[in-house]
């Protein structure tokens, strides 16, 4: 497969041989060329192709979460000791939706944390929960 992105050509066996008529140093050069450059475009159109597949596949599992000032959230515990132990903590109030995307939440009385939304889950409090 890589012979031809390299070569021009195919890999023969050794004991291969060619009864076909001789070329001309110049026409061999020109037809190696306008091989090596088919053979390329197709490898550039195959990449975009499994990179589209790629993307398509990426963004189907893709699972956005809206955040809004007010709303209530799960962190993703970060250092987890053991398999039983708790995968989210919380729940934290949102205190702020950054202009990049990152969401400041209300850790404690006076202290913010910046995370990222894929650390987040939303969280559905009951009506007047006050937490922290």
């Amino acid at each position: 497969i890589l012979q031809p992105l390299l070569y021009g050509r195919t890999a023969r066996a050794p004991s291969a041989f060619s009864y076909k008529k001789i070329k001309t140093y110049h026409n061999h050069v020109e037809e190696l060329i306008t091989r090596l450059q088919n053979v390329r475009y197709l490898a550039r159109d195959n990449l975009i192709k499994a990179k589209e597949r790629s993307k398509q596949y990426y963004d189907r599992k893709l699972n956005i979460q809206e955040f809004k000032v007010g709303d209530w959230a799960f962190l993703q515990e970060e250092n987890r000791k053991g398999k039983l132990d708790d995968h989210y903590l919380g729940p934290f109030k949102v205190h702020e939706v950054m202009p990049n995307g990152n969401i400041k939440i209300r850790v404690k009385e006076k202290r913010t944390k910046i995370v990222h939304p894929n650390q987040l889950k939303i969280a559905y409090v009951p009506e007047g929960y006050e937490g922290i």
